[in-house]
């Protein structure tokens, strides 16, 4: 065999043997990010049962804060009771019910067509 050819093989070779150095180490990159993917996964995986977790709590919190507001509403709406520091303010039921007859005068107000409530203003 010549010197030629031989210096050809062995550059072959050695180009071939590069390739392959090349081709293991993209490999083993891969597979790297593939484990810290994995890692990064598991992570979240425990990221998001910790904040359903969470989430569980604080609606049993606002669950229960719910129920103790009707029960303080029913307390103080049926029972006429009131809590220590409140002041109690007593309305004369003549004025109550006046009220209540001008707020029922506004709505039928408001239900008349514009153009009547104009003439209202103009005196016709």
């Amino acid at each position: 065999m010549s010197t030629k050819n031989l210096r050809q093989k062995n550059l072959f070779f050695l180009g071939l043997s590069g390739i392959f150095i090349l081709l293991i180490i993209s490999l083993s990159r891969g597979i790297l990010d593939l484990l810290g993917t994995k890692d990064r996964f598991t992570r979240a995986e425990q990221t998001v049962s910790e904040l359903e977790a969470r989430n569980r709590d604080l609606k049993a919190e606002a669950e229960k804060s719910n129920q103790e507001l009707v029960t303080e509403a029913i307390i103080r709406d049926e029972l006429d009771l009131a809590k220590p520091g409140d002041i109690v303010v007593i309305i004369p039921e003549e004025l109550l019910q006046s009220r209540i007859n001008e707020q029922n005068q506004e709505t039928e107000d408001q239900n008349i067509p514009n153009w009547q409530r104009w003439l209202q203003v103009f005196g016709f």
